[in-house]
């Protein structure tokens, strides 16, 4: 269900209303395989990632989660280009985002982290399962709208895609 709202707003921000029908796309097509096999392909890159770096230190866990912190950033724009099949791979997001490294991080790392502590520290007395469910999903449609909106931004400045 996530891929097929993700690739729902990806392009709504990025095409406009008219590229889903009215009530979505809900019928799964190579564009939404792709995009799932991307997103667990990025899913599965962290776990041995995460591992490698914990068992060396404790210390160097954080460290190797800015490494994966700046990685995921910098191939992120696969996603809104998958979503509007412009036919991008993790490469070739990695070579539009070369100028952009801070927009990037800020975009994908800064602004998700802030949001979310910040929603956090102000809603902990709210434990309501549907309240926090509502909550999430307001972000998660805030969020994939911050990168089609870098996407469609990067794309232009760097006439890729």
């Amino acid at each position: 269900i996530y891929t097929l709202i993700a690739i729902n707003i990806h392009r709504i921000v990025i095409l406009g209303d008219q590229s889903v029908p009215h009530w979505g796309i809900y019928t799964p097509t190579t564009r939404e395989f792709s995009f799932f096999f991307h997103f667990i392909l990025l899913s599965f890159w962290v776990i041995p990632f995460v591992v490698v770096f914990s068992k060396i230190s404790f210390l160097f866990l954080p460290i190797g989660i800015i490494i994966y912190g700046y990685i995921v950033s910098r191939i992120s724009l696969a996603f809104p280009a998958i979503a509007i099949d412009s036919g991008w791979t993790f490469k070739d997001s990695w070579k539009a985002t070369k100028n952009h490294q801070i927009l990037m991080i800020v975009s994908v790392v800064v602004i998700p982290i802030s949001l979310k502590y910040i929603l956090h520290y102000l809603l902990i007395p709210i434990n309501i399962n549907f309240i926090n469910f509502l909550i999430n999903l307001f972000l998660t449609i805030i969020l994939i709208s911050i990168l089609s909106e870098t996407y469609k931004y990067i794309a232009k400045t760097e006439n890729y895609g």
